[in-house]
This record gives structure tokens, sequence and C-alpha cells, in this order.
């Protein structure tokens, strides 16, 4: 979606919460690939520093990689918004395409709707996927004007 003028300033300061027990909530999440890593999120007990971080480093990166990377539903469901919005855009319609992307949530406890994560790894994995760099490649390709001297 193109701009045609400059984009407005922000209504007004962000809107920051504070959260209590957001730490907690994502240790739980990260506790079954601590403990592969063989440590207890309900008994952290790990004398060196540097090792609970490069475990919580690698226990991170597993989960956002789960996060960006849809399979089965999640992906149909992904794929479904991000082809509906290209469509749209397509058309020239982009205020269609940002109403289809605004349908994806943060999160789906339930399974039901896209979420952003999964929009976001789908796009990515697909833009990076060798038959469509060629793709890409021609769709931004700008024109070469003659050099002045030629």
């Amino acid at each position: 979606m193109r701009r045609r003028t400059p984009e407005p300033p922000p209504a007004g300061l962000p809107d920051i919460q504070v959260k209590p027990g957001m730490a907690d909530e994502l240790l739980r999440e990260l506790a079954p690939l601590l403990a592969e890593e063989g440590i207890d999120v309900s008994n952290i007990d790990v004398t060196d520093p540097d090792t609970l971080q490069q475990a919580l480093g690698r226990a991170v990166e597993r989960r956002n990689m789960a996060m960006f990377t849809p399979v089965g539903h999640a992906r149909e469901l992904a794929a479904v918004t991000m082809r509906l919005a290209a469509e749209a855009i397509a058309d020239g319609d982009t205020a269609l395409a940002a109403r289809v992307l605004d349908q994806a949530q943060p999160e789906s406890p339930d399974g039901q709707a896209a979420t952003v994560a999964g929009c976001t790894g789908l796009t990515l994995g697909l833009a990076d996927h060798p038959a469509a760099r060629g793709a890409l490649d021609r769709g931004t390709r700008r024109p070469r004007h003659p050099h002045p001297g030629a």
C-alpha cells in the first residue's frame, strides 16, 4: 500500500501498560523448552548465569520460530488472509486490504483466526523462496535510463 502523502503524525503518546505476571507467563510458555535444557522453571537453581542466559536464548528462539512458522490450519488461515490482501492491493483497493490485514489477531488460542506472526512468517518464507525471488526482482525492477553521455 503506497501513500501519496506523508504518513500523519501519531495521535498521541504510545499507550504503555503494565501487565503484572507477564514474565511468569512467558516462563511457563518456555518451560517445556527449558526442561529439554535441564532447567526446571519451578526451581531455577543455576549456578552459572551465562548458562541460564544461553538456555533462555535458545528457548526463545525456538518459541519464535514456532510462532512464525504456521502449519496445518494456521497456515491455511494465514495464506487466505495474505491472498485476499494481495488481491485487494492488486485491484487498487488498499482500504479493503487494510481491513483484511486488520482481521489477523496477535494470538488465536482457539486457532480460528489468522495470527499476525503466522501471516508475517508465511509471507517472509514465501518471499525468501528461490522461485519467488525472481518474480519479486522482476516486479520491483526499475527501468534503466541510458547514461547521459551515451
